[in-house]
């Protein structure tokens, strides 16, 4: 059994649904060359892809998030022209988790069809700031920073080489096992001096707004039973990625930390720590994740939050705690640890409420955010395009 969930039956339900619908294509990926490719950007309407000399849209680089993709440009009048080679790699976003997992979807690309002065190309559609890592990732792969474009308006090159989507994400997950070719490949051109067997990321040095509250005294649970405790964000990448290789068995909370998994060399389970109490959450894609590299996955509740929070950006504050299922967990892990001592501590408690204050001020209600939400979604209905309904819902949440 390569699952096991510690949580209510409704929750494991939920999960057991999700993953059950998780795809693993069977056909070998391909890369289409295009001869006098442009890469078109419209920064205006967000839209980009890649035309060919006819001015014919090739279908291969639309990025898919589910059944919907991203906005089709229009064929540029107007475009910049480099005399190489390029490799299409998707756009720029600025999180880092859906980086990992969906703007690299294509990088296995870059390991089988390099050609000599080849540039390799994000397309930079919302006008945001390169994040750092873009470049660490590229090293990772034997990619100069030289050799990466970053466009923010429309290109013609020589060639453009187009792989095809390894890893699709939506309500329900979708990849390819061409998508780990390159985390194998990152992870072997990282050096690490480390040989830690068990390694729990933690959440517990990130802002106020961003922490999960009560996880110190879980993660100091899991370090009494051999675990080592890293906090990615006072980390560089490399260092992260030295660490988790070597890795058998991860934990921590949900969330992209525990997405470095697909960095795990001898993967033997990955430990997820639920942060919310809604049924919603990633286990479905950590689930995915874990399937690639070969590990168990276990998941947990163990929320104790007061108002219910989502999973994703913006959400209220989060508190966890010793939960029945926490308890499960340890007795299943075989953990030494003091059960009375295991309430959250008033400290927690106190930031948490002062934490969940600031954000009902703030954002108001559940019940009114829900409200808000599908007005929004309702109205934006009435709106034709996905263009004008992009903007316009955009335009509501910054007003509403």
């Amino acid at each position: 059994m390569d699952i096991q969930i510690f949580a209510d039956k409704a929750y494991q339900r939920y999960t057991n649904n999700k993953i059950n619908n998780i795809k693993i294509s069977n056909k070998q990926l391909k890369t289409d060359v295009v001869a006098g490719g442009i890469i078109a950007v419209n920064q205006s309407t967000h839209a980009y892809g890649v035309f060919d000399e006819n001015k014919k849209f090739v279908k291969s680089s639309l990025q898919y998030k589910g059944k919907t993709h991203q906005f089709i440009p229009k064929y540029p009048q107007e475009m910049d022209v480099i005399d190489n080679d390029a490799m299409f790699l998707g756009y720029v976003i600025g999180h880092f988790g859906h980086f990992l997992l969906e703007q690299l979807s294509r990088a296995w690309g870059a390991l089988e069809h390099r050609t000599p002065g080849m540039k390799f190309v994000f397309v930079n559609n919302r006008n945001i700031d390169i994040p750092h890592w873009l470049y660490k990732f590229m090293e990772m792969l034997g990619i100069s920073k030289n050799d990466v474009v970053i466009l923010n308006s429309s290109c013609k090159f020589r060639r453009v080489f187009v792989p095809e989507q390894a890893f699709k994400l939506s309500n329900t997950v979708w990849f390819a096992p061409e998508f780990r070719l390159a985390f194998r490949t990152m992870a072997d051109n990282v050096k690490s001096k480390y040989n830690y067997d068990k390694v729990y990321v933690s959440r517990s040095m990130l802002p106020k707004d961003m922490k999960t509250y009560g996880e110190e005294k879980i993660q100091n649970i899991f370090a009494d039973n051999g675990f080592k405790i890293i906090y990615p964000e006072t980390m560089d990448l490399m260092e992260q990625i030295a660490i988790i290789k070597n890795a058998r068995v991860l934990a921590g909370c949900a969330g992209t930390a525990l997405h470095l998994a697909l960095f795990m060399k001898n993967a033997d389970s990955v430990i997820q720590i639920k942060r919310n109490s809604i049924l919603k959450d990633s286990a479905y894609v950590q689930y995915a994740i874990n399937q690639l590299v070969g590990a168990k996955s276990v998941f947990v509740s163990a929320s104790v939050e007061i108002y219910k929070s989502g999973h994703g950006g913006n959400h209220a504050p989060q508190i966890i705690g010793i939960t029945k299922y926490m308890h499960k967990l340890f007795l299943y892990m075989n953990f030494k640890y003091q059960s009375d001592g295991c309430i959250v501590d008033d400290k927690d408690w106190d930031a948490y409420k002062q934490e969940l204050q600031l954000f009902q001020q703030n954002n108001g209600s559940c019940l009114r955010q829900k409200i808000k939400n599908k007005f929004i979604k309702y109205l934006s209905c009435f709106v034709p395009g996905r263009i004008n309904r992009d903007r316009f819902r955009r335009w509501l949440k910054n007003h509403l």
